[in-house]
């Protein structure tokens, strides 16, 4: 029985897809994934650990109402064992906050760091310190000291889960040093988990492989019996992000799949990293292909001639970047659907249907303004595909 609150529509399919039951009761459950941001700001969904104007007490609450439930839970006499994951997405200064006040963080950690003796970091800090808002230094620096201690109370009761996961989102700049308040956090909180003795179960890891539906993926490569995997990366440009880049060769490294040429691979993770693109590039036929389309929502040519070419019939899985979304979420939107397909021998069309109305078709129509039977020739072409494919299924 599976239990997640995190990325919940996607993972209730795939169960459903798999024939896994799945509860909404913590004590129903054998498998629960938690992800403590929707726990904490389930009644509004705007507010994360960067932007929430909750005290301590308010936070300590839900979490302390988790822990109350797992240890009765813990205390059944005829308990069934629980694998428990919580995920704890840390904040990404640089992207959440203006430009000031992350190099007030950077040049304050800097100088911290050399224990007083980079006085230019002192006097750059000083500077950034002199142009914000008192009020808005104020409420950032409480924030954070607020988040620091809800992850030690955490961190001291590490026993109640199975894997507690820091989901790091910074993005390494080679141009700039590893400073700012969010690596000293990292640094802090490596600390805090040694001093706990709680390493076996505390770590921090990069975000793309912390999600609710990476561990589902490595279930299903487990539990079928999927080995010696190999993975073919392609995209548009030809010139995928660095960042990327090092995002889907660490899923695919932790997933035990070997990446390849085309010609010898199992499956192509097909991205399109381009907006407005005229043409979609030639690539190895009849292998199944996992398509991530990172363009921006108001782009709507890949898919739509990714849609109306020969080789849609290759695609085991579809993922459109949503509006906000991260690009790892999208690509192992992406990754879990075409292995779970490439595991059963069949396509998960109801996956490609969902998600060329949620990610494509919705928010163009919201972007141009125009209700979605306005798109009734693209839909008809994207059903009557699927279709054929579940006829031809059928047949077989």
């Amino acid at each position: 029985m599976y239990y997640t609150n995190f990325q919940k529509k996607e993972y209730d399919s795939y169960l459903e897809c798999l024939q896994l039951p799945q509860t909404t009761n913590l004590k129903g459950a054998k498998n629960i994934y938690i992800d403590l941001d929707t726990l904490l700001f389930s009644s509004n969904l705007k507010l994360n650990q960067s932007n929430h104007p909750y005290p301590i007490q308010d936070l300590m609450f839900k979490v302390n109402e988790l822990l109350k439930i797992l240890s009765e839970i813990d205390a059944q006499a005829n308990k069934e064992k629980q694998h428990r994951i919580l995920r704890i997405n840390l904040v990404d200064i640089k992207s959440t906050v203006d430009e000031d006040l992350f190099y007030w963080s950077y040049y304050s950690h800097k100088y911290t760091a050399s224990k007083g003796a980079d006085i230019k970091a002192l006097d750059e800090w000083h500077k950034f310190e002199d142009k914000l808002d008192v009020d808005k230094l104020a409420e950032f620096k409480a924030r954070r000291e607020i988040n620091l201690s809800l992850y030690l109370h955490i961190i001291k009761n590490h026993m109640y889960f199975n894997r507690i996961i820091f989901a790091s989102n910074r993005q390494y700049n080679p141009l700039i040093e590893e400073f700012g308040f969010d690596v000293a956090e990292e640094i802090y909180l490596n600390k805090v988990i040694k001093d706990h003795h709680a390493q076996n179960i505390c770590s921090i890891s990069p975000s793309c492989l912390t999600s609710a539906l990476f561990f589902l993926t490595k279930d299903i490569i487990s539990d079928y019996k999927l080995k010696n995997l190999k993975a073919s990366i392609m995209s548009n440009s030809r010139k995928l992000n660095s960042e990327i880049q090092l995002d889907l060769k660490s899923m695919l490294h932790h997933l035990d799949i070997t990446e390849t040429d085309s010609s010898n691979s199992d499956f192509i993770i097909l991205i399109n990293d381009l907006d407005l693109l005229t043409h979609i590039p030639e690539f190895e036929q009849n292998k199944p292909l996992f398509v991530v389309d990172l363009s921006v929502s108001e782009s709507p040519n890949f898919s739509y001639m990714l849609l109306k070419n020969n080789n849609f019939s290759e695609v085991f899985a579809y993922a459109k970047k949503r509006h906000k979304e991260p690009d790892h979420s999208a690509i192992i939107r992406a990754l879990s659907a075409g292995l779970l397909s490439f595991a059963r021998g069949s396509r998960f069309v109801d996956q490609i249907a969902i998600n060329y109305m949620d990610d494509y078709f919705s928010p163009l129509s919201m972007a141009l303004n125009q209700p979605l039977k306005s798109f009734v020739n693209p839909i008809s072409i994207l059903a009557q595909k699927l279709e054929d494919h579940n006829v031809k299924q059928q047949d077989s």
